[in-house]
């Protein structure tokens, strides 16, 4: 329902845009009909044009405020939405208002493009439009979250809205200029399935391509490669190993992880990674031209449109990504490039959240961070993903330090800023919820919360952090038996991890859990005014 809701109103958008062009063109055209007096022909042509273009713009506009109201998650959005859908419907006009409704309706060249009856299409839109917003929670499904805005960030509504615009219409462009191109080289178009098909294999390929720009770019700069992700494929380094995993969950095209092996020339480095991608887009939008150009006439179908995709979706992508951006929960690299390159807080930022690189890697343990730069960091950024990442630095330096009552304090102000769907791995952060919840505040409601949060996600990673906070929310319920065993299996885990800072602090935490399972259950699981402290 999710993805059909937000197809809506897609499609909404898609008509108001059109009910925009064709506006545009109803008054520009006055200007040639001054020019035409004496072509009676002309005059007619071009009144019908102004007649059924005009009449399309007024019939975009419930589906344009449909759009805006759904995108807003208005209350008033789903009275739109329906009557929007109620006019996708195939109606019974004929003439000009036959001629409008299908301009009204732009998206019915897919229908064309699929050789079925256009009325077929629209009466599927329409009726798909009632069923879905005839439920109220179909408001809040097809809203598209405010992206944040914070100062200094590179990204801006004018970079947005120029990308909404100039994106599709390049798209567009190279979807009518790409046939004429092969027609005039004699070579033919494949047919519209095989065309989708095609237009999904460049992507797949563009966003492979573009990742892996990143990591050629990060490895030379001292960066080790920790995760490669490109749509439903995953491959990281979980627990000292690589593993791969296929996953529905896609909240970016893909992504590389990379982590640091030391923080000198942070800033410059990191730079670096971040242009590889957009780079790497670039060669290949270029390379693929020039293969495109030398192509031999009567090349197979299926190669020249392969490479004209490409062309035009690297191309489209280096523009997108290299243009300082804010999306849902990520930056583009062109945004990130301007935060390391501004010298301004953002660098910070970036520099405190690498060092928890260096410790995945190096002997460097959460004790041995700078905690002012990431404190100073965190007052910055109060918001959002790397918000609450930078408050869990702070904790897990107060922990690894000693300093209970602060690590608390900062594990309190994480969970305010925590969003499931921002993080890749939301387990690894319930789990840290509860172990901190459970230990060292004595909070059993807050623990309970988050372990309940932890249990309901569809796969589990027994790892030795889901072992540790099991063990200790069991000893907090006073379930001291079962809490041993959960103990031994985690410190099993954890002492096969690799040695380095940051799986070091976990073994230390785990000897701090036995210190207290081997004092006996906690005299009340009641959450007590201060922080208990394990010595």
């Amino acid at each position: 329902m999710n993805t059909l809701a937000r197809l809506m109103r897609y499609l909404f958008g898609l008509q108001a845009l059109a009910g925009l062009i064709g506006l545009v063109g109803v008054v520009c055209f006055p200007l040639i009909l001054m020019t035409r007096d004496a072509d009676p022909d002309a005059q007619a042509i071009t009144l019908r044009f102004m007649a059924v273009h005009g009449t399309a713009a007024l019939w975009d506009v419930a589906p344009g405020i449909a759009w805006w109201k759904l995108r807003k998650g208005k209350p008033d959005a789903a009275g739109w939405a329906i009557a929007a859908s109620l006019l996708c419907l195939p109606l019974p006009f004929t003439g000009i208002l036959e001629d409008a409704q299908l301009h009204a309706h732009c998206w019915v060249i897919f229908a064309t493009l699929a050789h079925i009856p256009h009325q077929f299409l629209e009466l599927a839109v329409g009726i798909t439009g009632l069923a879905v917003f005839l439920r109220p929670e179909a408001i809040q499904l097809a809203a598209e979250p405010k992206p944040e805005r914070i100062q200094g960030d590179g990204a801006s509504k004018f970079w947005e809205w120029a990308l909404a615009v100039l994106l599709p219409a390049g798209a567009v462009v190279a979807f009518i200029w790409w046939p004429h191109w092969a027609a005039s080289r004699s070579l033919e178009t494949p047919r519209v399935p095989v065309m989708i098909g095609i237009v999904v294999l460049a992507l797949w390929i563009e966003i492979a391509f573009h990742e892996f720009g990143h990591y050629v770019a990060g490895s030379l700069c001292g960066f080790k490669l920790r995760r490669f992700h490109v749509r439903f494929f995953w491959w990281s380094v979980r627990n000292g190993k690589w593993t791969f995993e296929f996953s529905r969950k896609v909240s970016v095209g893909g992504l590389v992880g990379m982590a640091p092996l030391n923080l000198q020339d942070f800033h410059r480095r990191t730079a670096i990674l971040s242009a590889g991608g957009p780079l790497a887009s670039l060669t290949m939008s270029v390379a693929s031209l020039a293969v495109l150009y030398t192509t031999p006439i009567g090349a197979a179908p299926f190669w020249w449109c392969l490479l004209a995709t490409i062309t035009t979706v690297s191309f489209l992508s280096f523009l997108a990504n290299l243009t300082p951006q804010r999306t849902k929960h990520f930056y583009s690299d062109g945004a990130q490039l301007f935060q390391l390159l501004s010298h301004g807080p953002w660098g910070k930022v970036r520099l405190a959240l690498g060092m928890a690189g260096v410790s995945v890697l190096g002997e460097i343990r959460p004790r041995d961070w700078d905690i002012g730069l990431i404190q100073e960091a965190a007052d910055f950024l109060k918001t959002g993903r790397q918000g609450m990442f930078l408050r869990l630095l702070a904790s897990h330096y107060y922990l690894d330090s000693g300093r209970i009552e602060e690590a608390v304090v900062h594990t309190k102000a994480a969970e305010g800023l925590f969003q499931p769907e921002a993080v890749l791995k939301p387990g690894d952060v319930y789990a840290e919820f509860v172990f901190v919840n459970a230990l060292y505040a004595r909070d059993l409601p807050a623990a309970e919360a988050w372990w309940d949060k932890l249990q309901a996600l569809k796969k589990l990673d027994y790892d030795a952090d889901y072992w540790r906070a099991r063990s200790s929310i069991l000893w907090l319920r006073g379930d001291l038996e079962d809490a041993l065993r959960a103990w031994e299996t985690g410190n099993e885990k954890a002492q096969k991890l690799p040695s380095c800072g940051m799986y070091d602090f976990t073994r230390s935490q785990f000897a701090e859990l036995r210190k207290a399972l081997d004092q006996g259950v906690p005299q009340s699981s009641a959450r007590t005014e201060n922080p208990v402290g394990v010595t």
